[in-house]
């Protein structure tokens, strides 16, 4: 899975994906790594090494929400 990331320059904006993608992002205290963007179909078809990952974001994604007013 960890092949999956690259490592993000340090004059980088990390700029928002397009509206039907992802990014994920991996901090250190040495490195900031990131992975995308991923097209959000492929995260739903499963077809992405990163689909699991994907899964687990919309679980707290979900438990976000559901304790926001």
């Amino acid at each position: 899975m960890l092949n999956e990331f690259a490592a993000v320059a340090a004059n980088d904006p990390l700029s928002l994906p397009p509206s039907d993608a992802v990014n994920f992002y991996i901090i250190t205290d040495s490195a900031t790594l990131r992975a995308g963007p991923i097209a959000t179909s492929r995260l739903i078809a499963g077809d992405h090494p990163l689909a699991e990952l994907g899964n687990r974001a919309q679980v707290v994604i979900a438990a976000i929400q559901a304790l926001t007013p």
